[in-house]
């Protein structure tokens, strides 16, 4: 349950920043266009992160349950 409110509440931050970001950028450089290309950093980043720390379920932790093939 921690996990999941969590999870929710990142989400609902990023519901907030995300248009307070464009706006903010927005008025300030009075253009779309750098507002657009923060979002994108912002997904890159994400991106870049997700690949690095990478899969937890192929790196072998114990932790976690192997996962299954479904029989037909």
């Amino acid at each position: 349950a921690g996990g999941l409110a969590m999870i929710v509440s990142i989400g609902n931050l990023g519901g907030f920043t995300g248009p307070f970001m464009i706006g903010l950028i927005k008025d300030s450089t009075e253009s779309y266009t750098m507002p657009f290309f923060a979002v994108a950093a912002v997904l890159l980043i994400g991106l870049c992160l997700m690949l690095w720390l990478g899969d937890p379920a192929r790196q072998g932790n114990p932790t976690l349950p192997a996962p299954q093939a479904v029989p037909k």
